[in-house]
């Protein structure tokens, strides 16, 4: 694929046997390969003792957190006071970027008893703050989207399957047959690619119909075809190359593996093939399992672009999985924020509280000074005035220090102002309030050609202008990159 090539091409290839993975871990020997490179069938893996089966979510029963027995806030506090086994995990993933508009899904999400939480609202978020290095800031704004199935947004989802040797005929049947049952549960327009690797790839089909993708898998054929050793990254890498020219807003695959990588050949290195992931906003979730697995790669390749991970012991779970998998991606709730930071790599942070229980989360962003790229500045105006007050200072130095760092970057400031007063002269008060701010960039060292201002007046609210507070926070400021 052109992109693909266009992108990778200014990475060196480096020899399978002689790079480092993640975690410098040694790459594992073949003493699992028989004479002819297949691999051997692995014994059943031994849980931990505290490990707890992975359980299905049933939204709506009396194993969730909707069920009728306790409140949803009444059951998370009966978990965290009584310091039961497991308990809730807030988990925030698939972040993206469209335009200036940033997006990240989130669950309270308990594997051990299938539990998930369903009626939070805005007030239940404390903070969402942006990090990159020594820059900060919090996000003034956002809008929380509780999701179901219907109304959430289409998936493009690629399920990546391990059929290496080391999976065996029976736990090969059933993981087509777990599959193939949990593809009801997608929504009507996502679109589903499925793929069986060893140590080749090989896409068996994409399609949004859900018996085309059934009758795909069932009846299952176990190893048939495959068998051999485990190539993880060209799998993951086959999979990023078809999403990336995917028209859908969101794009994530599965990888289910039941061994470490011994076998890719297209010679990239693991962390060069994650950056191209992010930059197409490929979320990879990943599945551990069994006993021998390299949890820290699996991981991390989740960590890195946006996503969840899995670690399952039992071919039983296998049904739970995928059900799990695509259940959390229904009820996910979205918050939709404009980012208040540029970096290649920005955490964010997201803060609850339910009923004075924190719970906090963070996911990695891209969000890089693109031409016609833009961000809030987080930088607010009093009534009727143009002065920057000092607590916004912070703020506006994250950006004098990215354009230091980028001595060929344009920005165009727009101001803004509340409808109190009359439309023309609001619109001179919002160029003042642009120019106040170029003034003080200025003063740390931008030179002026670099920095364009306008002013919108009243013309672009992002509330109605129907309370103090929604004034308060129309009158505000955001950042174009003009060229980065």
């Amino acid at each position: 694929m052109i992109v693909l090539f266009l992108y990778l091409s200014c990475f060196p290839k480096t020899d399978r046997t002689s790079r480092q993975v993640l975690q410098n871990e040694p790459i594992p020997s073949s003493k699992s390969l028989d004479k002819t490179g297949a691999e051997t069938p692995r014994a059943p893996a031994e849980a931990p003792a505290e490990y707890q089966t992975l359980q299905t979510i049933i939204p709506g029963s009396s194993n969730s957190l909707s069920g009728t027995d306790l409140t949803l806030k009444e059951r998370l506090n009966r978990i965290e006071k009584q310091k039961e086994p497991g308990g809730p995990r807030f988990e925030s993933y698939f972040p993206n970027l469209h335009d200036s508009l940033a997006s990240l899904e989130f669950d309270l999400f308990n594997p051990e008893d299938g539990s998930i939480v369903t009626d939070l609202i805005p007030t239940d978020i404390d903070s969402i703050y942006m990090f990159e290095g020594n820059k900060s800031c919090r996000v003034p704004e956002f809008k929380l989207i509780p999701q179901k199935k219907e109304m959430r947004r289409p998936l493009d989802l690629g399920i990546i399957l391990d059929h290496s040797g080391s999976m065996g005929e029976e736990r090969a049947h059933m993981l087509q047959d777990a599959v193939a049952q949990s593809l009801k549960l997608k929504k009507r327009s996502d679109q589903i690619s499925l793929y069986k690797f060893d140590k080749r790839t090989q896409k068996l089909i994409v399609s949004k119909d859900y018996p085309t993708l059934y009758n795909m898998l069932v009846p299952t054929d176990g190893l048939m075809g495959f068998g051999w050793a485990t190539a993880i990254e060209d799998s993951i890498l086959g999979g990023i190359e078809d999403l990336s020219s995917s028209a859908y807003e969101n794009k994530a695959l599965v990888l289910f593996t039941d061994g470490r990588e011994n076998a890719s050949k297209r010679g990239y290195h693991i962390l060069d093939i994650l950056n191209y992931a992010r930059n197409y906003y490929v979320h990879i979730i990943t599945v551990g399992f069994g006993d021998d697995i390299d949890e820290p790669y699996l991981k991390k390749i989740s960590a890195e672009t946006g996503a969840f991970y899995y670690r399952i012991y039992r071919k039983e779970e296998f049904y739970s999985l995928f059900s799990n998998i695509f259940l959390r991606i229904n009820h996910a709730y979205r918050i939709d924020f404009a980012p208040c930071l540029f970096g290649e790599r920005v955490r964010v942070r997201t803060k609850i509280n339910l009923d004075g229980l924190p719970y906090e989360s963070e996911v990695l962003f891209r969000i890089p000074p693109k031409k016609g790229k833009g961000i809030e500045m987080n930088v607010l105006f009093e009534h009727d005035k143009a002065t920057i007050q000092e607590g916004y200072h912070k703020d506006i130095k994250n950006l004098v220090s990215l354009m230091k760092d980028n001595p060929s970057m344009r920005v165009e400031l727009t101001g803004h102002t509340d409808d109190t007063g009359e439309e023309s002269y609001n619109q001179k008060l919002s160029k003042r309030r642009a120019e106040s701010i170029k003034n003080y960039m200025m003063q740390n060292g931008i030179e002026s050609e670099r920095i364009e201002t306008i002013g919108m007046g009243e013309k672009e609210p992002l509330f109605s202008n129907d309370t103090e507070e929604n004034k308060r926070r129309n009158r505000r400021t955001e950042v174009r990159v003009l060229s980065p």
